[in-house]
């Protein structure tokens, strides 16, 4: 078996060609992570980053707290094949600071004019719809949030549904790939 260390575009393309990754951050100097789905901008001009949803709960707590954190990634066909990326960087919420409240389900699924005007404006309002548009590219978006708030043991009738959008600004980027030896042939990742 090699191992490889694969370039920072190579890492981008594993980051872009995968949903499922790991999300870690720490509380009080105790260390979690959590499978989430994640959707990264190969657009993005400025930082590349990572977008996802969630609901507020101890992880969007304790990310407000300390925004650094840690995203894996990585597919695993044999112990002789393998690939992981793993990102440093920082976790920013992404507020409707535009209208001050949470976007519609029905909005984000059909934004008006006037919201993909505010897409292409580069204002800091313009970062939550920005991310919508970015995660509507994946079948079933915001089934993972919304299900997870659904099976909350605490949450009371009347609450409402609010959906936390985020990112994590990539700082730093690295990863690695196990191939068969030579003689083994290559090994192929989808």
């Amino acid at each position: 078996m090699l191992i490889q260390e694969l370039s920072r575009e190579e890492c981008l393309s594993v980051l872009a060609g995968r949903r499922v990754a790991r999300l870690a951050f720490v509380h009080e100097g105790q260390p979690h992570i959590v499978p989430v789905y994640l959707t990264y901008d190969a657009e993005s001009s400025t930082t590349p980053s990572l977008y996802g949803v969630t609901t507020c709960g101890e992880k969007v707590e304790w990310m407000r707290a300390n925004p650094r954190v840690c995203v894996e990634i990585d597919e695993i066909i044999d112990f002789d094949r393998w690939m992981s990326v793993v990102v440093l960087g920082r976790y920013e919420e992404l507020e409707d600071r535009s209208q001050g409240v949470a976007v519609s389900q029905a909005r984000l699924r059909h934004p008006s004019r006037s919201t993909q005007e505010s897409l292409e404006s580069s204002s800091p309002a313009s970062e939550r719809l920005k991310a919508v548009q970015i995660l509507q590219n994946q079948a079933m978006w915001w089934e993972p949030a919304s299900t997870a708030w659904a099976s909350r043991h605490d949450r009371k009738p009347g609450d409402r549904y609010e959906p936390v959008y985020y990112r994590v600004c990539i700082e730093q980027v690295s990863g690695h790939r196990a191939c068969p030896q030579a003689s083994e042939g290559p090994a192929t990742f989808s």
